[in-house]
């Protein structure tokens, strides 16, 4: 996952434009918490916080739906104005060990990082 994040990050200055929200696929499963463990210390810089926003609470775990999902809940939150700051991190990954990650902007930014 760590290098999922950094890949998508590659294109960011980092810490300057970290993730102030991170939506993550986290279902209760020990090996997605301990992944988010070893994520978050290896890949820290990409992150303004350690708090992360999962679904699997309220709507349940929606499986291959989540990068979806997490993407459009990330889009409101910047269009709705509750957003905790410009910028978003979905990360996910499957059973199999695909691991896929991307930062989102509020479009407000257009032009910059």
């Amino acid at each position: 996952m760590s290098k999922a994040v950094l890949d998508a990050a590659a294109g960011l200055d980092l810490p300057a434009h970290a993730a102030d929200a991170v939506y993550c696929d986290i279902n209760g499963e020990r090996y997605r918490s301990e992944e988010w463990g070893l994520f978050a210390t290896r890949a820290h810089a990409a992150l303004r916080s350690l708090q992360y926003q999962t679904f699997c609470g309220s709507i349940g775990d929606v499986g291959a739906a989540f990068g979806a999902i997490a993407s459009i809940a990330a889009a409101q939150s910047f269009a709705r104005g509750y957003a905790p700051g410009p910028r978003a991190l979905v990360m996910a990954g499957s059973d199999s060990g695909t691991r896929g990650a991307m930062f989102l902007h509020d479009p407000r930014l257009e032009g910059r990082p």
